[in-house]
């Protein structure tokens, strides 16, 4: 074979974690190839995920701050998704520039087209130009993942569409049913919502999110309340048909019928694995094309790895990037540091939320003791300057140690704030360090030194520990 065909490293996947594979490999002196058979680097997260996501997010709250003085339907009616979607097409063309000029400048060649494994050391990549036969002792699949599917669902893109569509909407709906309350249903549910859109948001689980602290849970629920979104719980869906003119139907198993102009269906994702050829290399998937792995990324193959959404949960972006480099890291024979890091979630609803660590309802179910401090965030100036009224931020603690167990936030720049619980939780800090801290004025940061505050008089209290105002 051509000794330019042959590589130390191939990346298959140029999403957050395939792009910090093969920089991470290009770092250490290694020959990278990177394949990405789609006309832009960047992935899912890049041109239908968070960043698309995030944009529409922002794009309704600007907007519906903007013509606050009109009716949820005109609300709506001005929405302008062809600016939206023009705006979610420059981000992502700066993105991909960036990452082809990153690779490039580090030294990693990058090869379009779509890669299917012939043996366990040797893929072949396709594109309308040409076929390349490459080879390496190492790989990294970082392929992402697709939106599942219900089955014998007229699917268009336009009026029965999947969450990766949805950014692509000409319009903004007269009625919206969303199939699916996990995350990502659940936030399209509560943006459509706030900009008033008609929504009922449908799941066959009687309880939404059981991993968020049921207190911030309750907090979304009011505010779904409170944008009119309709919720359905508890109910299977049979199937999906379309009536006339502007009318899809939701259909339930118990019979009932719920009518929308869009019907928007989140019910999961499923593995980028199919085109692959993974049975061909030795590598095992689960029924959902997800790639089975260790623990830290080695598949079935020990010179294979896998990274990022293409692995299953948790499917975020950052613990990609992190995947990535745990993988590198075992190809290069180097120590993972830190093999079981603390992961910040978000969920970019309105109000936003961020969580660390654990949840009440599992150190309850753990039998383990615990104590909770508290503080709104309107109690701090910075919460008053925004008029931020529904923003908590909670603390979890042991009672005898002081060490902090979980971190939840909800509201304005949650997902930001998030990151100092996780830091002081990483290195072990209690709530005195918290109350100890100096904290910029004003900020909404201040809520860690109320929370520990009220967290410490609790203890006092209880006999333990020093009263503190």
């Amino acid at each position: 074979m051509d000794p330019d065909s042959r590589y130390d490293v191939i990346v298959i996947g140029t999403g957050p974690g395939g792009t910090t594979a093969a920089l991470e490999a290009a770092y250490a002196g290694k020959r990278v190839a990177a394949i990405e058979r789609k006309e832009h680097l960047g992935g899912f997260t890049i041109h239908k995920g968070t960043i698309a996501n995030t944009l529409l997010r922002q794009a309704i709250l600007n907007h519906v701050a903007a013509v606050s003085n009109r009716s949820s339907r005109e609300r709506s009616k001005a929405f302008d998704f062809a600016a939206l979607l023009a705006q979610i097409e420059r981000v992502t063309a700066l993105e991909s520039q960036a990452t082809s000029w990153k690779l490039g400048r580090n030294g990693v060649t990058l090869i379009y087209g779509q890669a299917t494994f012939v043996d366990p050391h040797t893929i072949i990549v396709t594109s309308d130009f040409d076929t390349q036969y490459l080879t390496a002792p190492c790989f990294v699949i970082a392929t992402g993942s697709r939106p599942a599917r219900l089955p014998d669902v007229p699917y268009d893109g336009r009026t029965i569409l999947d969450s990766d569509e949805v950014v692509s909407l000409p319009e903004a709906p007269e009625s919206m049913v969303v199939v699916g309350g996990g995350v990502i249903g659940f936030e399209y549910a509560n943006m459509f919502g706030l900009l008033g859109v008609p929504t009922t948001l449908i799941d066959r689980h009687d309880t939404l999110l059981p991993f968020v602290d049921r207190e911030i849970m309750e907090m979304l629920l009011e505010s779904l309340q409170e944008l009119q979104v309709q919720l359905r719980l508890g109910h299977h869906v049979h199937t999906i048909t379309s009536h006339g003119a502007g009318t899809r139907c939701v259909h339930l198993v118990n019979g009932e019928s719920i009518a929308g102009q869009v019907v928007l269906v989140c019910i999961g994702r499923q593995g980028n694995t199919g085109s692959l050829k993974l049975t061909q290399a030795g590598v095992e998937v689960t029924e959902d094309g997800f790639i089975k792995h260790d623990g830290l990324f080695q598949t079935s193959m020990p010179h294979i790895y896998a990274v990022g959404d293409v692995v299953g949960h948790p499917a975020l972006a950052s613990t990609s990037m992190w995947q990535a480099r745990c993988a590198i890291r075992r190809i290069l024979g180097q120590e993972i540091p830190h093999p079981n890091p603390l992961i910040p979630y978000a969920l970019y609803t309105i109000p936003e939320v961020g969580m660390v660590g654990a949840i009440e309802e599992t150190l309850q179910r753990d039998g383990r003791s615990y104590q909770v401090g508290r503080a709104r965030f309107y109690d701090t100036k910075m919460g008053q300057i925004l008029e931020n009224n529904h923003g908590l931020l909670k603390l979890i603690f042991d009672p005898d140690s002081e060490r902090i167990l979980g971190v939840h936030a909800v509201g304005s720049a949650a997902a930001e704030v998030i990151h100092i619980g996780q830091i002081v939780m990483a290195l072990g800090g209690t709530l005195t360090d918290l109350a100890e801290a100096v904290f910029n004025y004003p900020t909404l940061a201040e809520c860690y030194r109320q929370a520990a505050l009220n967290g410490l008089r609790k203890l006092a209290r209880m006999g333990k520990g020093s009263r503190r105002t």
